[in-house]
């Protein structure tokens, strides 16, 4: 994760001047920390991993269905989703086998791991400046994101992609706990001074980034290398040739755009014409897909409180 040699002059002055305050950082020993964090989290549970290890396009509904009456807390949220508003149908189901059914299984993955990850994703994370909550509600958003371009997009998004949406920033939880204030202090005013993303900023003045940390914590949790790949590429898919990056960064920009529409306030960053020509969608209109994004994750508030 270290840049070569001789690169900080290719960097703006702003950025060379913060990074010669910034030279005690520790690269090695920061990604050993990173690590050793990384695998001191909890393991998936047995229901999840029992779900991420079926095959999308050749499981057998009843294999999902039996892996998921193993867990009541599971089986519980999914009926009550499948008869909710934001299922968009007027049938109601009354077994598993329906709600599987009406559900598909990348949501119902993304809703396992939910489960066993939201309250963990849901502490305040100070060093980025997220609230109690804020990073859980931003993953749920682009995992809605990410479920509209697995059902919509005419080049194939993989099921999977909606878990890679929803735990694509876990990283910064792990960057939070291995990173000072005085060192989250040096990114932001290379963000400030120097006009660099908050991204470019942790990549250059940590010689590391979120995720690239997201990254081992999907490897950790033995989750399938796309989708670690995805979360790891998710702010720079022209790194990556695969549609599951592109959709993620997608999801991510359009997850920016609810936040910014609950809060009242104007979001202008769009997605690359190269990413919407390489998911196949034509005519496609950012700003309609946002506010389809943010009538269906207020659907989901309502319905859990979140």
């Amino acid at each position: 994760m270290e840049n070569s040699p001789g690169e900080a002059h290719c960097l703006p002055l702003g950025v060379v001047n913060i990074l010669d305050l910034s030279e005690d950082l520790d690269a090695l020993t920061k990604s050993e920390a990173v690590i050793e964090l990384a695998s001191q989290l909890e393991p998936l549970p047995a229901t999840v991993s029992r779900l991420m290890a079926l095959d999308a396009n050749a499981c057998d509904l009843a294999d999902v269905a039996g892996a998921i009456r193993m867990d009541p807390v599971l089986t519980l949220k999914m009926l009550r989703t499948a008869n909710s508003a934001f299922s968009a149908s007027s049938m109601p189901v009354s077994t598993v086998d329906e709600a599987v059914m009406r559900l598909g299984l990348g949501l119902i993955i993304s809703m396992a791991l939910a489960v066993s990850v939201g309250k963990t994703m849901s502490t305040v994370v100070p060093a980025y400046g997220l609230a109690a909550g804020q990073l859980w509600r931003h993953s749920a958003a682009a995992a809605i994101a990410a479920d509209f371009l697995v059902r919509l997009a005419p080049n194939t998004v993989p099921p999977a992609t909606i878990t890679a949406a929803l735990l694509h920033d876990v990283g910064k939880l792990i960057v939070a706990q291995s990173t000072s204030a005085d060192e989250m202090g040096f990114v932001r005013r290379a963000h400030e001074e120097a006009g660099l993303s908050l991204f470019e900023a942790e990549t250059e003045v940590l010689e590391m980034n979120h995720a690239e940390v997201g990254y081992i914590v999907a490897q950790h949790w033995g989750l399938p290398e796309r989708i670690c790949r995805a979360i790891m590429y998710h702010h720079d898919p022209g790194q990556w040739d695969d549609r599951m990056g592109d959709a993620v960064h997608l999801a991510n920009l359009a997850a920016c755009a609810v936040e910014a529409a609950e809060n009242g306030e104007p979001f202008v960053e769009k997605p690359a014409r190269e990413v919407i020509d390489r998911l196949g969608l034509r005519d496609f209109d950012f700003e309609k897909f946002c506010a389809k994004c943010v009538r269906r994750f207020t659907e989901l508030r309502a319905l859990y409180g979140a």
